[in-house]
């Protein structure tokens, strides 16, 4: 006996014992169910229809979005940061260019 239940964005398969098991086979069966079945598509009226909910939702993304961007920005001015002072610390024991020592 198998069973299936969701977690997050995903789902959990638990299945019974199987004397063979191409698995090659069984995980390209997993992911063509997962990512490439077929639904309904949205008729030309569902995209004037909005769920109470659904524009506070994507306002949220977007803001979600923003503080990434702001994030990944600081993140790249304090690597730089970083690598300064790292730069400056090298100063400390480097013994310059070997070849002017010779």
């Amino acid at each position: 006996m198998g069973g299936r239940f969701g977690v997050a964005a995903g789902h959990i398969v638990l299945l019974p014992t199987f004397r063979e098991l191409n698995e090659e086979v069984f995980f390209e069966s997993c992911l063509e169910y997962r990512f490439e079945r077929e639904g309904t598509t949205q008729p030309d009226w569902g995209t004037g229809i909005h769920f109470p909910g659904e524009d506070s939702s994507q306002e949220n993304i977007s803001g979600i979005k923003k503080q990434l961007d702001y994030l990944h920005e600081s993140l790249n001015v304090a690597l730089k940061n970083h690598d300064e002072l790292v730069s400056m610390k090298r100063l400390l024991y480097e013994k310059g260019d070997s070849d002017s020592n010779q």
